[in-house]
Protein backbone atom coordinates (compact mmCIF):
# COMPACT_ATOMS: atom_id res chain seq x y z
CA UNK A 1 0.00 0.00 0.00
CA UNK A 2 1.65 3.20 -1.20
CA UNK A 3 0.23 6.61 -1.99
CA UNK A 4 1.60 10.11 -2.56
CA UNK A 5 5.11 9.12 -1.53
CA UNK A 6 3.94 7.40 1.66
CA UNK A 7 4.99 3.76 1.94
CA UNK A 8 2.53 2.27 4.44
CA UNK A 9 4.03 -1.21 4.07
CA UNK A 10 7.42 0.11 5.17
CA UNK A 11 5.76 1.80 8.14
CA UNK A 12 4.14 -1.53 9.11
CA UNK A 13 7.45 -3.35 8.78
CA UNK A 14 9.29 -0.86 10.97
CA UNK A 15 6.60 -0.88 13.67
CA UNK A 16 6.44 -4.69 13.61
CA UNK A 17 10.22 -4.90 13.98
CA UNK A 18 10.24 -2.47 16.92
CA UNK A 19 7.47 -4.39 18.68
CA UNK A 20 9.39 -7.63 18.12
CA UNK A 21 12.35 -6.00 19.90
CA UNK A 22 9.92 -4.88 22.61
CA UNK A 23 8.83 -8.48 23.13
CA UNK A 24 12.45 -9.63 23.47
CA UNK A 25 13.16 -6.91 26.05
CA UNK A 26 10.00 -7.73 28.02
CA UNK A 27 10.71 -11.48 28.24
CA UNK A 28 12.58 -11.40 31.61
CA UNK A 29 9.61 -9.60 33.25
CA UNK A 30 6.75 -10.60 30.97
CA UNK A 31 4.56 -12.23 33.61
CA UNK A 32 5.05 -9.21 35.88
CA UNK A 33 3.87 -6.70 33.31
CA UNK A 34 1.39 -8.76 31.32
CA UNK A 35 0.18 -11.31 33.88
CA UNK A 36 -3.51 -11.34 34.67
CA UNK A 37 -4.43 -8.61 37.12
CA UNK A 38 -6.17 -9.84 40.25
CA UNK A 39 -7.89 -8.04 43.11
CA UNK A 40 -6.36 -4.61 43.90
CA UNK A 41 -4.04 -4.94 40.92
CA UNK A 42 -1.73 -7.62 42.29
CA UNK A 43 -0.07 -9.64 39.60
CA UNK A 44 -0.87 -13.33 39.51
CA UNK A 45 0.91 -16.30 37.98
CA UNK A 46 -0.76 -17.77 34.90
CA UNK A 47 1.82 -19.50 32.67
CA UNK A 48 -0.76 -20.60 30.10
CA UNK A 49 -2.07 -17.08 29.61
CA UNK A 50 1.35 -15.45 29.30
CA UNK A 51 2.63 -18.21 26.98
CA UNK A 52 -0.28 -17.66 24.58
CA UNK A 53 0.21 -13.91 24.78
CA UNK A 54 3.89 -14.22 23.88
CA UNK A 55 3.10 -16.41 20.87
CA UNK A 56 0.35 -14.05 19.70
CA UNK A 57 2.73 -11.09 20.08
CA UNK A 58 5.43 -12.88 18.08
CA UNK A 59 3.01 -13.91 15.33
CA UNK A 60 1.51 -10.42 15.11
CA UNK A 61 4.92 -8.74 14.89
CA UNK A 62 5.94 -11.06 12.04
CA UNK A 63 2.57 -10.49 10.33
CA UNK A 64 3.15 -6.74 10.35
CA UNK A 65 6.57 -7.29 8.84
CA UNK A 66 5.84 -9.98 6.24
CA UNK A 67 2.09 -10.66 6.11
CA UNK A 68 -0.53 -9.80 3.51
CA UNK A 69 -3.11 -7.04 4.00
CA UNK A 70 -5.51 -9.23 5.96
CA UNK A 71 -2.78 -10.48 8.31
CA UNK A 72 -1.54 -6.93 8.81
CA UNK A 73 -5.06 -5.82 9.74
CA UNK A 74 -5.48 -8.71 12.21
CA UNK A 75 -2.07 -7.99 13.76
CA UNK A 76 -2.86 -4.28 14.08
CA UNK A 77 -6.14 -5.08 15.84
CA UNK A 78 -4.37 -7.47 18.23
CA UNK A 79 -1.80 -4.87 19.23
CA UNK A 80 -4.43 -2.17 19.61
CA UNK A 81 -6.53 -4.30 21.98
CA UNK A 82 -3.42 -5.41 23.91
CA UNK A 83 -1.97 -1.93 24.31
CA UNK A 84 -5.34 -0.34 24.98
CA UNK A 85 -5.85 -2.62 27.97
CA UNK A 86 -2.37 -2.61 29.50
CA UNK A 87 -1.13 0.86 28.52
CA UNK A 88 -4.29 2.99 28.64
CA UNK A 89 -7.27 1.45 30.46
CA UNK A 90 -5.16 0.37 33.47
CA UNK A 91 -2.76 3.34 33.32
CA UNK A 92 -4.15 4.95 36.47
CA UNK A 93 -4.98 1.76 38.40
CA UNK A 94 -1.99 -0.51 37.75
CA UNK A 95 1.35 -0.10 39.52
CA UNK A 96 2.99 -0.53 36.09
CA UNK A 97 1.64 2.94 35.17
CA UNK A 98 0.88 1.85 31.62
CA UNK A 99 4.55 1.77 30.66
CA UNK A 100 4.75 5.57 30.83
CA UNK A 101 5.46 7.43 27.61
CA UNK A 102 6.76 4.29 25.78
CA UNK A 103 3.45 2.54 26.47
CA UNK A 104 1.45 5.57 25.38
CA UNK A 105 3.32 5.80 22.07
CA UNK A 106 2.92 2.07 21.40
CA UNK A 107 -0.85 2.45 21.80
CA UNK A 108 -0.75 5.57 19.63
CA UNK A 109 1.04 3.72 16.81
CA UNK A 110 -1.30 0.71 17.09
CA UNK A 111 -4.36 2.95 16.81
CA UNK A 112 -3.12 4.54 13.61
CA UNK A 113 -2.08 1.17 12.19
CA UNK A 114 -5.68 -0.04 12.63
CA UNK A 115 -7.06 3.12 11.03
CA UNK A 116 -4.63 2.89 8.12
CA UNK A 117 -5.38 -0.79 7.50
CA UNK A 118 -9.17 -0.37 7.70
CA UNK A 119 -9.09 2.71 5.48
CA UNK A 120 -7.12 0.79 2.85
CA UNK A 121 -9.89 -1.83 2.69
CA UNK A 122 -12.58 0.84 2.46
CA UNK A 123 -10.81 2.97 -0.13
CA UNK A 124 -8.35 1.11 -2.40
CA UNK A 125 -7.60 4.39 -4.21
CA UNK A 126 -5.52 5.52 -1.23
CA UNK A 127 -7.30 8.83 -0.65
CA UNK A 128 -8.72 7.81 2.72
CA UNK A 129 -5.42 6.34 4.04
CA UNK A 130 -3.69 9.56 2.99
CA UNK A 131 -6.11 11.59 5.10
CA UNK A 132 -5.49 9.27 8.07
CA UNK A 133 -1.76 9.72 7.53
CA UNK A 134 -2.23 13.51 7.59
CA UNK A 135 -4.12 13.36 10.88
CA UNK A 136 -1.40 11.11 12.31
CA UNK A 137 1.30 13.64 11.40
CA UNK A 138 -0.66 16.51 12.95
CA UNK A 139 -1.21 14.46 16.10
CA UNK A 140 2.48 13.58 16.37
CA UNK A 141 3.43 17.21 15.80
CA UNK A 142 1.17 18.30 18.67
CA UNK A 143 2.73 15.65 20.93
CA UNK A 144 6.22 16.98 20.16
CA UNK A 145 5.18 20.61 20.63
CA UNK A 146 3.57 19.82 23.99
CA UNK A 147 6.61 17.85 25.19
CA UNK A 148 8.96 20.69 24.26
CA UNK A 149 6.67 23.34 25.74
CA UNK A 150 6.36 21.54 29.07
CA UNK A 151 10.13 21.15 29.36
CA UNK A 152 10.51 24.87 28.67
CA UNK A 153 7.97 25.76 31.36
CA UNK A 154 9.39 23.51 34.10
CA UNK A 155 12.94 24.81 34.05
CA UNK A 156 14.96 23.26 31.23
CA UNK A 157 16.06 26.70 29.99
CA UNK A 158 16.99 27.58 33.58
CA UNK A 159 19.45 24.69 33.53
CA UNK A 160 17.23 22.42 35.60
CA UNK A 161 16.38 19.34 33.58
CA UNK A 162 18.44 16.85 31.59
CA UNK A 163 21.41 16.84 33.95
CA UNK A 164 19.39 14.95 36.58
CA UNK A 165 18.49 12.24 34.10
CA UNK A 166 22.07 11.99 32.84
CA UNK A 167 23.54 11.29 36.30
CA UNK A 168 20.59 9.27 37.63
CA UNK A 169 21.26 5.49 37.65
CA UNK A 170 17.58 4.86 36.85
CA UNK A 171 17.62 6.69 33.53
CA UNK A 172 20.86 5.89 31.72
CA UNK A 173 23.66 3.37 31.38
CA UNK A 174 26.47 5.97 31.40
CA UNK A 175 25.62 7.84 34.59
CA UNK A 176 29.09 7.21 36.12
CA UNK A 177 30.60 9.15 33.19
CA UNK A 178 28.23 12.11 33.48
CA UNK A 179 28.63 12.15 37.26
CA UNK A 180 32.24 13.29 36.75
CA UNK A 181 31.10 16.49 34.99
CA UNK A 182 30.41 19.81 36.67
CA UNK A 183 26.64 20.54 36.92
CA UNK A 184 27.19 23.73 34.91
CA UNK A 185 29.10 21.90 32.15
CA UNK A 186 28.27 23.07 28.63
CA UNK A 187 27.13 19.55 27.71
CA UNK A 188 24.24 19.67 30.17
CA UNK A 189 23.28 23.18 29.05
CA UNK A 190 23.27 22.02 25.42
CA UNK A 191 21.13 19.00 26.30
CA UNK A 192 18.58 21.19 28.07
CA UNK A 193 18.31 23.54 25.10
CA UNK A 194 18.05 20.67 22.62
CA UNK A 195 15.54 18.66 24.67
CA UNK A 196 13.11 21.56 24.81
CA UNK A 197 13.88 23.48 21.62
CA UNK A 198 14.31 20.64 19.16
CA UNK A 199 11.09 18.90 20.23
CA UNK A 200 9.14 22.13 19.85
CA UNK A 201 10.77 23.08 16.54
CA UNK A 202 10.36 19.57 15.12
CA UNK A 203 6.67 19.63 15.97
CA UNK A 204 6.18 22.99 14.26
CA UNK A 205 8.04 21.83 11.15
CA UNK A 206 5.91 18.70 10.93
CA UNK A 207 2.82 20.89 10.60
CA UNK A 208 4.15 22.60 7.47
CA UNK A 209 6.04 20.12 5.27
CA UNK A 210 6.69 21.47 1.80
CA UNK A 211 5.31 18.37 0.13
CA UNK A 212 1.91 18.36 1.84
CA UNK A 213 -1.19 19.50 0.00
CA UNK A 214 -3.18 21.50 2.51
CA UNK A 215 -6.90 20.86 2.12
CA UNK A 216 -10.08 20.02 3.94
CA UNK A 217 -10.08 16.86 6.01
CA UNK A 218 -12.40 14.37 4.35
CA UNK A 219 -13.18 12.36 7.46
CA UNK A 220 -15.51 14.11 9.86
CA UNK A 221 -14.31 12.18 12.91
CA UNK A 222 -10.70 12.92 12.06
CA UNK A 223 -11.58 16.57 11.59
CA UNK A 224 -13.34 16.58 14.96
CA UNK A 225 -10.31 14.99 16.62
CA UNK A 226 -7.93 17.59 15.19
CA UNK A 227 -10.38 20.37 16.04
CA UNK A 228 -10.65 19.24 19.67
CA UNK A 229 -6.88 19.07 20.24
CA UNK A 230 -6.53 22.81 21.04
CA UNK A 231 -9.43 22.69 23.52
CA UNK A 232 -8.03 19.67 25.36
CA UNK A 233 -4.52 21.10 25.50
CA UNK A 234 -5.84 24.48 26.67
CA UNK A 235 -7.74 22.76 29.47
CA UNK A 236 -4.70 20.78 30.62
CA UNK A 237 -2.38 23.80 30.70
CA UNK A 238 -5.11 25.99 32.25
CA UNK A 239 -5.67 23.41 35.01
CA UNK A 240 -1.98 22.91 35.70
CA UNK A 241 -0.43 26.35 35.37
CA UNK A 242 -3.37 28.63 36.29
CA UNK A 243 -4.64 26.21 38.97
CA UNK A 244 -8.22 26.79 37.80
CA UNK A 245 -10.98 24.67 36.26
CA UNK A 246 -13.26 25.16 33.29
CA UNK A 247 -17.02 25.39 34.01
CA UNK A 248 -18.16 22.13 35.65
CA UNK A 249 -19.83 20.18 32.81
CA UNK A 250 -17.23 21.31 30.24
CA UNK A 251 -14.33 20.39 32.54
CA UNK A 252 -15.82 16.95 33.19
CA UNK A 253 -16.53 16.24 29.51
CA UNK A 254 -13.12 17.37 28.24
CA UNK A 255 -11.30 15.48 31.04
CA UNK A 256 -13.23 12.30 30.21
CA UNK A 257 -12.50 12.72 26.50
CA UNK A 258 -8.78 13.33 27.16
CA UNK A 259 -8.48 10.16 29.26
CA UNK A 260 -10.41 7.98 26.82
CA UNK A 261 -8.62 9.02 23.60
CA UNK A 262 -6.08 9.47 25.41
CA UNK A 263 -4.41 12.90 25.39
CA UNK A 264 -1.89 13.43 28.17
CA UNK A 265 0.45 16.08 29.55
CA UNK A 266 3.98 15.13 28.53
CA UNK A 267 5.93 15.36 31.80
CA UNK A 268 8.61 13.01 30.48
CA UNK A 269 12.13 13.35 31.91
CA UNK A 270 11.43 16.41 34.05
CA UNK A 271 13.15 17.02 37.43
CA UNK A 272 10.12 15.88 39.46
CA UNK A 273 10.78 12.44 37.97
CA UNK A 274 14.56 12.41 37.59
CA UNK A 275 15.96 14.23 40.66
CA UNK A 276 15.81 11.09 42.83
CA UNK A 277 16.21 7.34 42.60
CA UNK A 278 15.76 4.33 44.86
CA UNK A 279 17.74 1.57 46.46
CA UNK A 280 15.72 -1.49 47.47
CA UNK A 281 16.78 -3.98 50.16
CA UNK A 282 15.21 -7.07 51.59
CA UNK A 283 15.31 -7.04 55.39
CA UNK A 284 15.65 -10.05 57.71
CA UNK A 285 17.95 -11.16 56.21
CA UNK A 286 19.55 -8.10 54.62
CA UNK A 287 19.89 -8.54 50.85
CA UNK A 288 20.20 -5.87 48.14
CA UNK A 289 17.62 -6.14 45.35
CA UNK A 290 18.41 -2.83 43.66
CA UNK A 291 21.39 -0.53 44.12
CA UNK A 292 23.89 1.30 41.92
CA UNK A 293 25.75 -1.94 41.18
CA UNK A 294 22.54 -3.50 39.81
CA UNK A 295 22.32 -0.71 37.24
CA UNK A 296 25.89 -1.08 36.01
CA UNK A 297 26.94 -3.38 33.18
CA UNK A 298 28.82 -5.60 35.65
CA UNK A 299 27.40 -7.60 38.60
CA UNK A 300 25.23 -10.35 37.09
CA UNK A 301 24.56 -12.44 40.21
CA UNK A 302 20.79 -12.31 39.57
CA UNK A 303 20.42 -11.80 35.79
CA UNK A 304 16.59 -11.89 35.64
CA UNK A 305 16.23 -9.30 38.38
CA UNK A 306 18.95 -7.18 36.79
CA UNK A 307 17.24 -7.26 33.39
CA UNK A 308 13.96 -6.29 35.04
CA UNK A 309 15.50 -3.21 36.68
CA UNK A 310 17.30 -2.33 33.46
CA UNK A 311 14.00 -2.02 31.60
CA UNK A 312 12.85 1.59 31.33
CA UNK A 313 9.27 0.69 32.24
CA UNK A 314 10.52 -0.64 35.59
CA UNK A 315 12.08 2.74 36.36
CA UNK A 316 8.80 4.36 35.34
CA UNK A 317 6.81 2.01 37.59
CA UNK A 318 8.95 2.44 40.72
CA UNK A 319 9.42 6.20 40.33
CA UNK A 320 5.69 6.68 39.69
CA UNK A 321 4.97 5.11 43.07
CA UNK A 322 7.07 7.78 44.80
CA UNK A 323 5.96 10.75 42.68
CA UNK A 324 2.53 10.04 44.20
CA UNK A 325 3.93 11.81 47.28
CA UNK A 326 4.39 14.96 45.16
CA UNK A 327 1.24 14.71 43.08
CA UNK A 328 -1.16 13.73 45.90
CA UNK A 329 0.44 14.91 49.17
CA UNK A 330 -2.85 14.84 51.10
CA UNK A 331 -3.65 11.25 50.09
CA UNK A 332 -1.02 9.21 51.89
CA UNK A 333 -3.16 6.06 51.67
CA UNK A 334 -2.79 6.14 47.87
CA UNK A 335 1.00 6.08 48.17
CA UNK A 336 0.99 3.34 50.83
CA UNK A 337 -1.28 1.16 48.69
CA UNK A 338 0.90 1.62 45.60
CA UNK A 339 4.09 0.84 47.50
CA UNK A 340 2.70 -2.41 48.92
CA UNK A 341 1.40 -3.45 45.51
CA UNK A 342 4.81 -2.77 43.97
CA UNK A 343 6.46 -4.70 46.83
CA UNK A 344 4.20 -7.67 46.13
CA UNK A 345 5.25 -7.58 42.47
CA UNK A 346 8.88 -7.94 43.60
CA UNK A 347 7.95 -10.84 45.87
CA UNK A 348 6.20 -12.45 42.91
CA UNK A 349 9.30 -12.01 40.75
CA UNK A 350 11.59 -13.52 43.39
CA UNK A 351 9.29 -16.50 43.85
CA UNK A 352 9.61 -16.65 47.63
CA UNK A 353 7.91 -14.99 50.62
CA UNK A 354 9.47 -11.79 51.96
CA UNK A 355 9.14 -10.24 55.39
CA UNK A 356 9.96 -6.60 54.73
CA UNK A 357 11.41 -4.39 51.99
CA UNK A 358 13.31 -1.15 52.61
CA UNK A 359 13.23 1.57 49.97
CA UNK A 360 16.04 4.08 50.35
CA UNK A 361 15.16 7.45 48.83
CA UNK A 362 18.26 9.02 47.21
CA UNK A 363 17.92 12.69 46.32
CA UNK A 364 20.23 14.16 43.66
CA UNK A 365 21.59 17.57 44.71
CA UNK A 366 23.50 19.97 42.47
CA UNK A 367 26.48 21.61 44.18
CA UNK A 368 28.54 24.36 42.48
CA UNK A 369 31.16 21.88 41.30
CA UNK A 370 29.58 18.42 41.52
CA UNK A 371 26.49 16.26 41.92
CA UNK A 372 25.81 14.71 45.32
CA UNK A 373 23.63 11.66 46.03
CA UNK A 374 21.99 12.19 49.43
CA UNK A 375 20.22 9.39 51.31
CA UNK A 376 17.34 11.43 52.76
CA UNK A 377 14.97 8.75 54.03
CA UNK A 378 13.67 5.19 54.13
CA UNK A 379 10.28 3.67 53.46
CA UNK A 380 9.50 0.14 54.64
CA UNK A 381 6.81 -2.15 53.34
CA UNK A 382 5.88 -4.88 55.82
CA UNK A 383 4.30 -7.97 54.26
CA UNK A 384 2.83 -9.27 57.52
CA UNK A 385 0.97 -6.10 58.47
CA UNK A 386 0.58 -4.68 54.93
CA UNK A 387 1.68 -1.34 56.40
CA UNK A 388 4.18 1.27 55.18
CA UNK A 389 6.43 3.20 57.57
CA UNK A 390 8.52 6.29 56.86
CA UNK A 391 11.92 7.18 58.34
CA UNK A 392 13.21 10.68 57.54
CA UNK A 393 17.02 11.02 57.75
CA UNK A 394 17.14 14.68 56.74
CA UNK A 395 14.62 16.69 58.79
CA UNK A 396 14.67 19.57 56.29
CA UNK A 397 13.80 17.37 53.30
CA UNK A 398 10.21 17.28 52.05
CA UNK A 399 9.23 14.20 50.03
CA UNK A 400 6.08 15.98 48.82
CA UNK A 401 7.81 19.10 47.48
CA UNK A 402 7.96 19.46 43.67
CA UNK A 403 11.17 20.56 41.96
CA UNK A 404 12.23 24.21 41.86
CA UNK A 405 10.46 25.27 38.66
CA UNK A 406 7.70 22.66 38.68
CA UNK A 407 4.06 23.80 38.35
CA UNK A 408 2.87 20.51 39.86
CA UNK A 409 0.09 20.82 42.41
CA UNK A 410 -2.44 18.35 43.74
CA UNK A 411 -5.30 17.56 41.38
CA UNK A 412 -8.84 16.46 42.14
CA UNK A 413 -8.28 12.84 41.11
CA UNK A 414 -5.82 10.45 39.51
CA UNK A 415 -5.56 11.04 35.75
CA UNK A 416 -6.91 14.59 35.94
CA UNK A 417 -5.34 18.06 36.00
CA UNK A 418 -8.44 19.60 37.57
CA UNK A 419 -7.25 21.54 40.67
CA UNK A 420 -8.31 20.07 43.98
Amino acid sequence: MQNEGVNFDLFCWLVGFLWLLDLICYLPMFSVFFGKIEERGYLGENPGYTRKLKLAWLASSLSLMFGNRLLKLAASCFFYVLYRHYYIDTRWSSIRRGGGAPGFMSHWAALYLVLLQFSAFLDPSGALPSQIWWVMQVDFAVIMICAGTYKYMVGYLHHDGMEYGCVNPFWGYFWPVFLKLNPSHWWFRLQNWLASGVEFAAGIMMLFPATRVVGAVAISLSFLYVALLPLVKFMQYYNLFANRSLPGPLQKWVSTYANKVPLIMWRVFTPDVTNFYLRIYEEEPERPLLDEATLKITHWQNPLLKLRFWHVTESIASVSVFTTLKYFPSNRKLFDDKLMRYSLSLQHALGRPLKRLRYEYISIHKMPDRFVFVHVGNFRGDFDTQQVSEEKLRPDFDFTAPSKFSPVRESASVGSFTPK
